[in-house]
């Protein structure tokens, strides 16, 4: 179907099904590079269901159409925002606790560390291929620098703040002047990370 296609259906599908993309763009947030068709058509579907459900129910009653529209796309997008903050991690959690099954819904390793918001990293040493170590000794110290903290992406390259240079403290002093430093470091270059986290919250 192409966007010509739908624009053709009724006015109640066009806002469900986009309300539904919303909400999955939403739940699935960082969780969709090998993302397959089929996943995005049925994610959509299902998100979209509710909101169709609703608009059948207000449609009997005669609602008008942008009180409609509101009230869909407001369902809709908060069942999105509600299953990315508790419905993901009550639902493996409960699948763990039932043991059937203990994938958490992350493809890779990397991604589950840096996406996870019940932990936080408060230390980065990242060791070279040559041998030499980078450190942050302390993220929170640059919380609020330019790039907050840290910055990888799910390949493994890095962006840092470097305090540290095989256990030597490095300063900058140009900081005052240019403002703060960030070394980014290509994933070829990387033999391994060592990442301290602490618990931000429980699972629930």
């Amino acid at each position: 179907m192409n966007i010509n296609e739908m624009l053709q259906l009724p006015i109640y599908l066009q806002v469900s099904l986009g309300s539904g993309f919303l909400a999955y763009v939403i739940a699935y947030h960082g969780k969709r590079k090998n993302e397959k068709a089929v996943d995005l058509l049925f994610g959509v579907i299902a998100f979209s269901l509710p909101g169709i459900l609703l608009w059948l129910s207000l449609e009997k009653i005669e609602y008008a159409t942008a009180q409609s529209i509101f009230l869909v796309v407001t369902l809709t997008v908060g069942l999105g925002l509600l299953w990315r903050k508790w419905g993901q991690r009550l639902w493996y959690h409960l699948m763990h606790k039932s043991r059937i099954s203990n994938d958490e819904g992350y493809a890779k390793t990397l991604p589950r560390l840096i996406q996870d918001p019940t932990i936080k990293p408060t230390q980065l040493f990242v060791t070279l291929k040559n041998g030499k170590i980078l450190g942050c000794t302390s993220i929170d110290a640059f919380r609020q620098s330019p790039v907050s903290g840290w910055s990888i992406d799910d390949e493994g390259n890095i962006a840092m703040y470097v305090c540290e240079v095989d256990g030597k403290s490095v300063i900058d002093e140009t900081i005052n002047d240019w403002g703060q430093l960030v070394t980014y470091i290509p994933k070829e270059e990387v033999h391994c990370m060592d990442i301290r986290f602490t618990k931000t919250r429980s699972t629930f």
